[in-house]
């Protein structure tokens, strides 16, 4: 395992990297104290390692500003942030900025990253296929311009995602219908949630009690919500994200 951990408490380092020690003799382990050095790091080693590790709380900025700018690197390499106060604003704005997993630093957590580590890793691997060759996605959005800028967005940046686009909650369900049915023309479900005849989060109800596809959903909304970011994942969705400006950069990591 090749990691990369910023971070600027040394306990913390010391820990980590003994614990890593310990599960995989062939570790390759890199600490960096603060988001310059990571930033000096990378400028030339981006592509040395299997996951990078990141601590929040740095001594000159968040650790989600750097999550944020490898994103927009354009480099895929999984993530995980971790952090010292858990709760579910602090996970959904780690998978916004283009996390892959987050971990609260509670007792013990450093003896549980090198599995979590691990699963990261093996997930990054089984789902790198759809990097490397076309993913279909069935697109659920009313408004013509989210339409137009997200399509022209992913011919320029993300050209492996093809969109098929309908325009109502209903046209769904009868798309979901027909890949119960074994008909599946899609791979993922990227869901506005403000449809015009339903919201997304009744459109989940409905695809989690009636139909069984094992298929990622990813809902997108123009105003924030914890409740209906809760709600979204309560019923299953991959990810959820804010059509905050640059939100389309963070798009094809969470599809």
């Amino acid at each position: 395992m090749r990691v990369l951990y910023v971070e600027d408490n040394i306990t913390d380092v010391e820990i980590v990297q003994s614990e890593l020690r310990q599960a995989d003799a062939d570790l390759m382990f890199k600490a960096v104290s603060n988001l310059a050095q990571a930033r000096d790091h990378l400028a030339e080693h981006a592509s040395d390692y299997d996951v990078f590790v990141v601590d929040v709380h740095l001594p000159d900025g968040s650790g989600l500003d750097l999550v944020n700018e490898i994103r927009q690197m354009g480099l895929k390499t999984p993530m995980m942030v971790l952090t010292s106060t858990g709760n579910e604003a602090s996970a959904i704005a780690a998978l916004h900025a283009g996390a892959d997993d987050y971990q609260v630093k509670t007792p013990g957590f450093a003896h549980r990253l090198p599995a979590a580590l691990q699963e990261l890793i093996s997930y990054h691997h089984r789902v790198a296929w759809r990097w490397q060759k076309p993913l279909r996605v069935l697109y659920a959005e009313n408004n013509i311009t989210d339409i137009d800028l997200t399509r022209r967005f992913f011919a320029a940046e993300a050209p492996h995602i093809r969109l098929s686009v309908v325009r109502r909650g209903s046209e769904v369900i009868q798309r979901v219908s027909q890949a119960a049915g074994g008909e599946r023309d899609w791979d993922v479900l990227l869901l506005d949630y403000g449809l015009s005849d339903r919201d997304a989060i009744d459109i989940l109800r409905e695809i989690r009690h009636h139909y069984a596809l094992d298929v990622p959903v990813i809902v997108v909304t123009g105003q924030g919500d914890e409740r209906i970011a809760a709600a979204a994942m309560r019923f299953g969705a991959a990810d959820y994200l804010v059509k905050h400006p640059g939100y389309l950069v963070k798009l094809p990591f969470a599809i």
